[in-house]
């Protein structure tokens, strides 16, 4: 493995005349050279921002802010669970991290993908650049300390304190100062804070602390996508018009985070009791919270919400079958998840129901994905839940 300060270097090669290129000629030599990169996210052969097309610099109505809010929650969101799974992996050694790899490339991507229509192929490739860096940050650190290297630990702190930096130069300069430098930061300070202290208590010992610790990471980028769609909509009116905070847009992000959550826990809780692990406890409790939260957001809307404690039990004890490989145990369990979600369909309004049946659908390939140690299609079906609570979000909160 190179050390970063040359990785850095190559890559900043990739970037020449990128949007800031003096803020991000200075990252280049800000980062230090003592890091060892023990998992290779950045690929030096990748083309920045692929597909992204410059902005047209009279246009108008591109998508409305309320829209651009809804989809940075939902890959920042996907961002942060994902990092959390990836950080324990590469702590624990996890021998197989080529799903890690993928996950993360295309999360990025699809970010990039966001930004790229704000800011162009160029912003987008200077985005590109630091976020992909920033992730390979947080998993230097988990590797690290699952080794018990403090000082490579140390280094990975470091880096992650000069991307905040360099990221909060970008993003202010992007936005005209509409963001703030001193603002950026402090979101990104808190975010970075958050994963690396779940980290910490994963690798100690303390599994109630760290699922804790994970769940107030990913609702804090909720707070993030929403300071940062602020910014944009106040630099740029006319083409990222309307509210971001009117009733319907507020209801969906609520949905969408509880539904969005509830799946993550759901794979976690799945994964930890098929695997056995004193994780588990924790795990089904943390879930049994995420249920709970996304009941009160249900009643909130006047939606009901009858069945999803039931849904998420018989999912929990699906779990359970396969861990114990009894096949009787097994059918019994999967009619019960398939009864748990046809209940809550035939409460729901129309055009939910084929949404619920796709969430439900990709809970249970997620699982058995993982029962069959599948990492990847594992990963890509619990995304394919979470995309799925996005869009039965919407769906419920009746956008179009």
């Amino acid at each position: 493995m190179m050390a970063w300060a040359a990785r850095r270097r190559a890559i900043g090669l990739l970037v020449a005349g990128a949007l800031l290129a003096g803020v991000l000629a200075g990252c280049a030599e800000d980062l230090g050279d003592e890091g060892e990169a023990t998992l290779e996210i950045i690929d030096l052969d990748r083309e920045l921002a692929a597909g992204v097309a410059e902005v047209e610099p009279a246009r108008v109505n591109v998508l409305p802010a309320a829209d651009l809010r809804l989809l940075l929650e939902r890959l920042l969101g996907w961002h942060g669970a994902l990092t959390v799974d990836v950080m324990r992996a590469a702590a624990n050694d996890d021998p197989d991290l080529s799903w890690a790899i993928d996950a993360l490339q295309e999360n990025t991507a699809a970010l990039t993908g966001a930004v790229g229509v704000v800011y162009g192929r160029t912003g987008a490739a200077a985005f590109d650049q630091l976020w992909t860096a920033h992730t390979q940050f947080f998993l230097d650190y988990a590797r690290a300390r699952g080794d018990g290297d403090d000082e490579a630990a140390q280094a990975a702190r470091d880096d992650l304190g000069d991307y905040q930096r360099d990221f909060a130069s970008f993003f202010a300069t992007a936005t005209g100062g509409t963001a703030p430098i001193e603002v950026v930061e402090g979101l990104l300070d808190t975010h970075v804070t958050q994963l690396l202290d779940q980290l910490d208590a994963f690798v100690d010992g303390d599994p109630a602390a760290a699922t804790d610790l994970a769940h107030d990471a990913h609702e804090y980028l909720f707070t993030v996508a929403q300071a940062l769609t602020g910014a944009i909509a106040a630099q740029d009116p006319v083409a990222f018009a309307g509210v971001t905070t009117d009733p319907i847009t507020e209801f969906c992000s609520l949905l969408g985070r509880t539904l969005g959550e509830t799946a993550i826990g759901t794979s976690v809780a799945t994964r930890a009791i098929v695997a056995d692990d004193p994780l588990a406890i924790e795990a089904v409790e943390a879930l049994d919270a995420s249920t709970d939260r996304l009941v009160g957001a249900l009643d909130q809307g006047g939606l009901g919400s009858d069945g999803w404690s039931e849904l998420t039990d018989a999912i929990t004890g699906l779990a359970r079958s396969l861990r114990d490989g009894r096949d009787a145990e097994i059918a019994s369990a999967l009619t019960a998840v398939e009864d748990a979600g046809a209940a809550i369909a035939a409460r729901l309004p129309n055009g939910a129901a084929a949404t619920l049946g796709t969430y439900v659908d990709q809970l249970t390939a997620s699982l058995r994905a993982t029962a069959d140690n599948r990492s990847a299609d594992a990963v890509a079906a619990e995304l394919g839940a979470y995309d799925a609570g996005y869009d039965l979000a919407g769906t419920l909160a009746g956008r179009p």
